[in-house]
């Protein structure tokens, strides 16, 4: 679920643990061919949220 979510620019990898080779790429794969959220000029990540 994780990597399809990343695959369509719908969601971030996991940047504060370690993370699969496998998922930065896709999340970079995501960011060339600017789908999802990666459309957007500068998304917000969902760490940078404050309740």
């Amino acid at each position: 679920m994780g990597r399809a979510l990343i695959r369509r620019g719908l969601a971030w990898q996991d940047q504060r643990g370690p993370s699969s080779a496998r998922l930065r790429s896709l999340e970079q794969q995501a960011r060339r061919e600017e789908v999802g959220l990666w459309q957007q000029e500068a998304p917000t990540p969902p760490w940078a949220w404050r309740e």
